[in-house]
């Protein structure tokens, strides 16, 4: 998404120092008492300096004194499907900016008016003035809580980072979200180790490396793809679940040569779940025992040998019962593909859930 008054100069889109004297800086905005439900609701409108939007705090109504925060003119803005579910008004999160309530249903007390409302959470553009490490006119991206999709957006400093050179804008608006979704999943809630760090410890086998076996659920999407290769490169085996055949082309375009041996597998999503659960075991199992062979387990040399030993569990239960299973899955389907995705978990591992909305009831002023 480029911002109205962005100028486009090669492959990068860069802004002007300020926003162009010919119109007024505006944002997209559902006004004040409009409800979520519909993206149609959205309109383009001069930024309001009572707007508040992208000004509270993140655990508190409180508004976030100006001096503390940062305006950057956007160049570039993230469109991701969180943005489109919040407008549409399943995210609870966003009354907290909305109603000044922690999100509290106040219509019956009286209360009940709606701010207006801009949504979008990533960016990249120009610091438009000094403050702390950043000059003016510094190449930046970040990450706001509601507001980005404006002309100029006003966050904390500790919420921006300058662009690397060889970024353009683009890019730097399509990183933050994706990248950190997938790194929070699998290190700080899933507790995935480093099993490539000088650090760790050797195992039994003599070997520092441990076999750790990663599902990652839509593996060709946003945060599927970041979080697949952070694994890869955090030295699992990643076995990734997506939707069609082309899909499974581009993760293992990207993921598959990262992976140990080349034990990087994929599987197509079946609509039987019976089906899906045999297909995920299968593959777990595949990934593990060619991660064995080239860590020099004595598996046998051929492909062919190689299937014949495999040690086939015919479902997820069995699989994981038998140590063969994930030790973290990255899951985002929920559903009928919930359950092999939860039973496919060796003893001690984790499971880690994102982005869905099936889980959580809709947000207030949905319409």
């Amino acid at each position: 998404f480029i911002p109205s008054h962005s100028l486009t100069t090669g492959t990068t889109t860069a802004p002007p120092a300020t926003t162009s004297s010919s119109r007024t800086a505006s944002s997209w905005t559902i006004p004040k008492n409009v409800k979520f439900g519909k993206l149609s609701n959205l309109e383009f409108l001069p930024i309001q300096d009572d707007d508040g939007t992208n000004m509270k705090d993140e655990t508190t109504t409180a508004l976030v004194e100006e001096s503390q925060r940062i305006k950057v003119a956007t160049a570039a803005i993230g469109l991701n499907f969180a943005d489109v579910f919040t407008v549409l008004g399943l995210y609870k999160a966003a009354n907290l900016v909305r109603t000044g309530n922690n999100g509290k249903d106040t219509s019956n007390s009286g209360g009940g008016i709606l701010d207006p409302f801009v949504p979008g959470i990533e960016f990249a553009g120009v610091v438009l003035e000094a403050n702390g490490d950043f000059t003016k006119g510094d190449r930046v991206f970040g990450f706001t809580r509601f507001g980005a999709y404006s002309d100029i957006v006003s966050t904390r400093p500790e919420f921006i980072r300058k662009i690397p050179n060889k970024w353009s804008f683009e890019q730097g608006a399509a990183f933050l979200v994706n990248a950190l979704t997938a790194w929070h999943g699998l290190v700080n809630v899933g507790g995935m180790p480093d099993l490539l760090s000088k650090h760790r410890k050797k195992n039994d086998n003599g070997n520092q490396k441990d076999i750790y076996v990663v599902v990652v659920h839509s593996a060709s999407g946003g945060v599927g793809l970041w979080a697949s290769e952070i694994a890869a490169r955090r030295g699992a085996v990643v076995v990734g679940v997506v939707g069609s055949e082309e899909k499974k082309d581009t993760f293992m375009k990207r993921v598959g040569t990262l992976c140990n041996g080349d034990a990087a597998q994929c599987i197509v999503r079946s609509n039987n779940a019976r089906d899906f659960d045999r297909d995920l075991a299968e593959a777990c199992q595949k990934a593990r025992h060619l991660s064995q062979r080239s860590s020099g387990g004595g598996v046998s040399s051929t492909a062919a040998q190689q299937q014949q030993s495999l040690p086939f569990f015919s479902t997820c239960l069995q699989t994981a019962e038998a140590g063969y299973g994930a030790d973290l899955v990255m899951e985002c389907y929920g559903g009928k593909y919930f359950a092999p995705s939860m039973e496919v978990i060796n003893p001690g591992g984790s499971l880690s859930t994102y982005g869905a909305t099936t889980y959580n009831d809709s947000g207030l002023g949905e319409g």
